[in-house]
């Protein structure tokens, strides 16, 4: 597989940006019944890190994203893969994870998210700015569960999300914290494209 190559920061793993200035978008309508994919992408970001099944996982580094692939009866092979480390805290901001499933022809995102912010209003995921900059704001995703690592934010990506996804540059995740404060980790779109592509013809 080809590997990308990046620099980063001495301190964090992507670049700080600005708050926006906006509150949360209004959730959207329910997700669709598709338990089973994000189940096997819950599983996805699970198994590769196992040292029992380490000498199956390959890696691919493009840019800001991972591709990892191990072959699991039943679940998708591959995902890609971006982790957002604070290195001056020695704490984990952000784990993202995007999977296919071929038989179901769906995408599956997750994110795990820091404890410590409300979570009725939800989670926007804002492309390149947001819907009002030409980017693109994404609202349907559902924090599912919080664990002592952070909360889980999954659901289908659907196709306009893979798409911006795919052109972006950046990205934030936009959560309010507990007095109502809107707050964004950051996250970089570089190599998502390459490592999807690559993913694909795993799958």
């Amino acid at each position: 597989m080809k590997r990308g190559r990046h620099k980063r920061s001495p301190d964090l793993d992507e670049k700080e940006e600005g708050l926006p200035n906006s509150g949360l978008m209004a959730r959207g309508a329910p997700i669709v019944a598709w338990a089973l994919l994000t189940f096997a992408l819950t599983l996805a970001l699970v198994l590769p890190g196992a040292p029992a099944a380490a000498q199956d996982l390959e890696t691919a580094r493009y840019k800001d994203w991972t591709l990892r692939c191990q072959p699991r009866e039943g679940l998708p092979a591959c995902d890609v893969f971006q982790a957002i480390v604070d290195r001056q805290q020695n704490r984990q901001l952000l784990q993202l994870s995007v999977a296919y499933s071929k038989e179901l022809d769906k995408y599956a995102f997750q994110a795990i998210l820091p404890l410590g912010f409300l979570i009725q209003p939800g989670a926007l995921v804002r492309v390149d700015g947001g819907a009002g900059e030409g980017g693109a704001d994404f609202d349907s995703l559902k924090v599912t569960r919080c664990e002592a690592t952070g909360c889980f934010l999954e659901g289908e990506a659907t196709a306009a999300m893979i798409e911006a996804f795919s052109s972006g540059l950046k990205g934030q995740i936009v959560l309010l914290g507990r007095q109502g404060e809107p707050f964004a980790i950051p996250f970089s779109l570089e190599g998502f494209s390459a490592a999807r592509e690559e993913m694909l013809e795993r799958s």
